[in-house]
């Protein structure tokens, strides 16, 4: 969060600041996408593999 902060306050030109910020948002939001996709696959692998 203090990163975010300083950059903001930065003179860095906000199209570049926000730009950054919203690929680390997208990578983290595809990673949580694919490790809950991942997780239901796995469950129902070992759900029919018991039945």
């Amino acid at each position: 969060m203090e990163v975010f902060k300083k950059e903001l306050a930065s003179n860095d030109d906000y199209t570049v600041v926000w730009s950054k910020w919203l690929k680390v948002f997208l990578v983290d939001w595809l990673v949580c996408v694919l490790g809950a996709l991942g997780t239901g696959a796995l469950f129902v692998v070992v759900l029919n593999l018991a039945y």
